[in-house]
């Protein structure tokens, strides 16, 4: 649901079997050396109706459950579903750098062949070019999607080498945007929605690529 809604805030808390969430939060604050508590119990949620026909009536509601319905998926549908996973993740956590990170693992699952694949200058570049070829309208908009992911990715770098928390609000929704439109182009174009395999998602891109080069 988070990555239907595609919007990161704490006005929607998303809940299986009834499970209420805690809204009293505890503060301390410190005066004239007395360490003061004192609790808050705000609610700023609104419930979420899962059947109102603006979710029910949108294909990618349609896609994403009858993703999660199919008792049999193949490879490259069980990539899509862990990709979905992490981006809910991503839109839940309240750390930005945990969330930052949690949306790239999002695109690695759905652009690497294997868990293990260390990611590496040539696998960014392969991810964000392929990125940019499947959401790119034109040549200048593929040349800004690339140079987009390629930055990101340079943010990510920093958050895992060195620790850093220097993470931009706007950057952290460029990367959860870019995963969500990636997640449905697989699930809704039909370009893409009866790949089974990584190598015909590349095989795909490869003569997408050329064909641009070609026009």
């Amino acid at each position: 649901m988070h990555v239907l809604i595609g919007y990161k805030h704490n006005k929607y808390f998303i809940s299986n079997n009834n499970e209420k969430q805690v809204y009293n939060k505890l503060i301390f604050a410190i005066t004239s050396g007395n360490l003061l508590t004192y609790n808050t119990d705000k609610n700023y949620t609104e419930p979420l109706i899962i059947d109102d026909i603006s979710f029910t009536n949108n294909p990618r509601y349609i896609a994403i459950f009858n993703l999660f319905l199919n008792k049999n998926p193949c490879k490259f549908e069980k990539k899509i579903i862990l990709a979905i996973e992490w981006l809910g993740q991503a839109y839940k956590d309240s750390s930005m750098q945990n969330s930052f990170l949690k949306a790239a693992i999002s695109l690695e699952i759905l652009f690497t062949h294997s868990e293990k694949e260390i990611i590496t200058p040539s696998i960014i570049h392969q991810i964000s070019e392929s990125i940019a070829l499947i959401l790119g309208k034109d040549y200048e908009d593929c040349i800004k999607i690339e140079k987009d992911i390629k930055y990101l990715y340079g943010k990510r770098s920093s958050i895992v080498h060195s620790g850093s928390s220097k993470i931009k609000y706007y950057e952290l929704n460029n990367l959860l945007n870019y995963s969500g439109k990636i997640i449905f182009e697989f699930l809704i174009n039909y370009e893409y929605s009866n790949v089974k395999e990584i190598e015909e998602l590349y095989s795909i891109l490869k003569r997408k690529k050329y064909d641009k080069i070609i026009q």
